[in-house]
């Protein structure tokens, strides 16, 4: 009984000790895709040479932190996404999954971190990496961009992958 009484204690001195916490994330976006919808993909109908199709399912969603304030502190998207690419001659499937942030940076410039689409079928190319922008929102500028991993669905040889087990 005694070291119960002495965990409470010890619980009730941690949170009555511990700082306030920001306010709770608040969502303001969730979409969802249920597969029903086939478009047209321009990129690779035009990279290809013929009509390529993109069914999405799956959902993103977006919530904005605040500071104790109540100040912006910064944005997290959540997609989980599952891309089905068809042609008249076959199909593939990608994913984008992980986290993508937002973050203002104290000289006012923002900081746009994620994790690109994921592509990997066995045997065949890779296409997961981390990508790292620091725009400046005044000038509409680009003012790094870091790269890690190989991630770009565009890249040539991830595009002719592609266009190859879609093709005929």
């Amino acid at each position: 009984m005694n070291r119960l009484l002495a965990l409470v204690a010890a619980v009730l001195v941690l949170v009555l000790a511990a700082p306030a916490n920001a306010a709770k994330p608040e969502v303001v976006e969730h979409v969802r895709f249920d597969g029903s919808v086939t478009e047209l993909d321009p990129f690779f109908t035009a990279a290809c040479g013929f009509d390529v199709f993109i069914t999405t399912k799956g959902h993103i969603t977006g919530k904005l932190y605040f500071d104790r304030a109540g100040n912006f502190k910064r944005f997290v998207g959540h997609p989980s996404l599952a891309d089905t690419f068809t042609s008249a001659f076959g199909s593939l499937r990608t994913a984008d999954r992980g986290v993508d942030k937002v973050t203002e940076n104290p000289d006012g410039t923002l900081r746009i971190q994620g994790t690109g689409i994921h592509f990997k079928e066995k045997g065949g190319p890779r296409a997961t990496g981390l990508w790292i922008l620091t725009i400046d929102p005044v000038a509409e500028e680009l003012i790094d961009a870091e790269y890690h991993g190989h991630f770009d669905l565009g890249a040539d040889e991830i595009g002719a992958y592609i266009c190859e087990r879609l093709g005929p």
